[in-house]
């Protein structure tokens, strides 16, 4: 089954994705920007979660409040 999954690198979307992957799933996990910019916690999860054959997708959100 192929899944979209959002909120991945949070504790639980991180157990989730891979364990997920791991059953056989094609899962992609959005992420708001680059790996490097993440803070050492959850930038471990993600790579705990490609590990597991995660793929990944950075989203590029742009905000305009004008």
């Amino acid at each position: 089954m192929k899944i979209l999954l959002t909120g991945a690198s949070s504790f639980t979307g991180a157990w989730f994705a891979a364990t997920l992957a791991r059953d056989g799933h094609a899962v992609t996990a959005t992420l708001q920007g680059r790996i490097a910019d993440y803070p050492p916690l959850a930038a471990a999860r993600i790579a705990m979660m490609r590990k597991a054959g995660v793929e990944r997708d950075e989203l590029q959100l742009a905000w305009d409040f004008t």
